[in-house]
């Protein structure tokens, strides 16, 4: 989240004013009782600010801020787990991300190893030579050696 550009962070729609709170009196907090227990909560009028105004910024709808999105590059290390929770700074703020691993058909992980099946024609399983398979950063040549039976 991010500063609303239109008011500023104000709340209140260009051109007008805030006014201190009449329900709460700019505190931002109210006091309620319920039985003989008293306990003190947020003003629900000015949302716990201590100001309120009949015209809120329509931009942010009164709150201030806006939800924006920024992109960042991030490195994930080997061996992160689907799950892993990580927190990275950028230039705005302090981003706590989790890692979610796409499940694949090609690929199984086991442990902190990556494996996948390669089919082998029984041609290059009797006589020999190379296939091709997929690693998670490209293909590769395999040699099949000779099978000695």
């Amino acid at each position: 989240m991010t500063t609303c550009d239109s008011c500023k962070g104000s709340k209140v729609d260009i051109g007008s004013n805030a006014v201190i709170c009449s329900v709460c009196k700019g505190k931002g907090t109210v006091t309620r009782s319920e039985s003989i227990i008293v306990f003190t909560v947020a003003c629900n009028h000015c949302r716990g600010t201590g100001y309120s105004s009949a015209y809120p910024c329509r931009t942010c709808s009164g709150q201030g801020y806006s939800h924006s999105t920024h992109s960042t590059k991030i490195d994930i290390p080997p061996g992160t787990e689907d799950g892993q929770s990580m927190a990275f700074t950028n230039n705005v703020t302090e981003v706590l991300i989790t890692i979610r691993v796409k499940k694949s058909d090609t690929y199984q992980k086991i442990g902190d190893h990556i494996y996948s099946d390669l089919n082998v024609d029984v041609y290059t399983a009797l006589l020999g030579g190379t296939i091709t398979g997929q690693t998670v950063y490209g293909p590769i040549n395999v040699k099949v050696s000779v099978l000695n039976i």
